[in-house]
């Protein structure tokens, strides 16, 4: 059959394969997926239900009627010839497009892919050569060879890609219609329509169920591929993190070492509530309990009874919590009640998004450096004291010397007047008197300047009602 000489025919035939193609797209990509319509079983099935219509109908139906209204073929073969023309568009699009689309979206083959490629290919050619090959004597039997290429596509589907599916796929149908064109093979019949029927028939009947299975196996290994990269992942970070939590142990092991070094700081956690979480051997030392006497209990019970009912505790907290830190001193009271004046710094710890964790105390007795410090703090003032007396018995003794020179001047000026005063009678009387008074003044120098000390201190006994009374004219003055 041709339709050579007739242009008409031709450009209808044309056209009806340019429909096909259109329609076909057009619901592949609308319906199927577009490039992705092999991905999944699902859409395996319908890209063969659009390859088995409307497009290959339409391309058959305006085909064969242009070759029926053109004088090319009996209208009473109609059924057959579209038969046949239909089933080589399924065959096309359903062997041949598969392979197309999926070397052309697959990457590059390695060495490895190629054996593997080789080996399928092989097996493939052999059982299309057992089943198909002219060379092979045709019998009865010969019809149950055809079911031998099967396997190689279900290998295929099973072991390997889906475009190798395809192309076993393709060469065995190759194989079946060079067979059957050389009357050799299960689907030899009595005319070549009916023959080429029945192998197009046959080979589309094997191609869909193995593409379908090919994609289901695709996406199981692509599954399986995720969950072991997944796997790999959670076990690289299993591992990451046992190390950095193995890391992290190691150093809080060793800084709880050195925190358990430290004996002369209580240095200790506490939770948000203020209840011990930590304790080491300093705050053993210093407040008198044993960890497990502590764990668990409340801060307060290292502050006095006053500080206690006065909320002191709490408000350390809240200060730490609100301004990161708080620094105090006071008493605090150990297990056995004594108290000591300690030095304390509560500082608050948070994580990385800013929210409380809880508390870090550090508890420092200072009992001996408060009270060397009273004790400097006294010597201090003994020493300014001692310094006072010593400036005031200095000013004294500068006084009672001068003063003393005075009476001097004024002693001997009273001696002169004695020596005349026969001159003026009355006048001894009033020397007289002045020299008690030089007396007295001269009693009152010597004892400044022994305050001052200005003389030399010689022990005699003394009467000390005289003494006494001796004193009221100092102290008077």
């Amino acid at each position: 059959m041709t339709t050579f000489g007739s242009i008409w025919t031709a450009m209808a035939i044309a056209g009806g394969n340019t429909l096909e193609a259109l329609i076909t797209a057009w619901l592949l990509q609308g319906w199927s997926g577009g490039a992705a319509t092999l991905a999944t079983p699902l859409r395996v099935v319908k890209f063969a239900g659009l390859a088995l219509a409307p497009g290959t109908m339409v391309s058959a139906t305006v085909g064969v009627g242009s070759l029926v209204l053109g004088g090319f073929a009996d209208a009473s073969k109609f059924t057959s010839i579209w038969m046949t023309w239909w089933l080589g568009d399924v065959g096309g699009l359903l062997l041949v497009t598969p392979f197309i689309v999926l070397w052309g979206r697959s990457r590059p083959i390695d060495r490895t892919e190629a054996l593997e490629l080789a080996k399928l290919l092989l097996g493939t050619v052999a059982v299309g050569l057992i089943a198909f090959s002219p060379t092979v004597q045709q019998t009865s039997a010969r019809s149950a060879l055809a079911f031998l290429a099967i396997a190689p596509m279900l290998w295929a589907a099973l072991r390997y890609q889906q475009r190798d599916t395809a192309t076993a796929a393709l060469v065995l149908s190759c194989f079946a219609i060079w067979g059957t064109l050389a009357n050799s093979g299960p689907f030899v019949r009595s005319s070549l329509n009916d023959s080429f029927l029945l192998v197009l028939t046959f080979v589309i009947s094997a191609a869909i169920p193995s593409l379908v299975l090919s994609a289901d196996v695709a996406i199981r290994r692509r599954a399986e591929n995720s969950l072991r990269e997944a796997h790999a992942e959670v076990e690289a970070r299993i591992e990451a993190r046992t190390s950095e939590l193995a890391q992290a142990n190691r150093a809080l092991e060793a800084a709880q070492r050195l925190v358990d070094g430290v004996q002369d700081h209580a240095i200790f956690m506490l939770d948000n509530a203020g209840n011990v979480t930590s304790w080491n051997k300093g705050a053993n030392r210093i407040e008198g309990y044993a960890s497990e006497e502590v764990l668990g209990r409340s801060f307060a019970i290292f502050y006095t009874a006053a500080d206690q009912a006065a909320g002191i505790p709490a408000e350390a907290l809240a200060m730490a919590a609100r301004e990161g830190k708080d620094e105090t001193e006071g008493w605090r009271v150990r297990k056995d009640g004594s108290q000591f004046w300690a030095a304390v710094v509560i500082e608050a710890i948070r994580d990385q998004a800013d929210d409380l964790t809880g508390f870090a105390k550090i508890t420092r007795d200072i009992t001996e450096r408060r009270e060397g410090q009273a004790r400097l703090e006294a010597a201090r003032d003994q020493l300014a004291q001692s310094q006072k007396m010593e400036a005031l018995g200095q000013l004294t003794g500068g006084i009672a010397h001068d003063f003393n020179n005075v009476l001097a001047v004024v002693l001997s000026n009273l001696e002169l007047l004695r020596n005349r005063a026969d001159l003026v009678p009355a006048l001894s009387k009033l020397i007289d008197n002045s020299e008690k008074a030089i007396e007295r003044a001269s009693g009152l120098t010597q004892r400044m300047l022994a305050f001052a000390r200005r003389q030399d201190l010689r022990p005699v006994p003394v009467d000390i009602p005289q003494l006494v009374g001796g004193m009221v004219e100092l102290l008077k003055r």
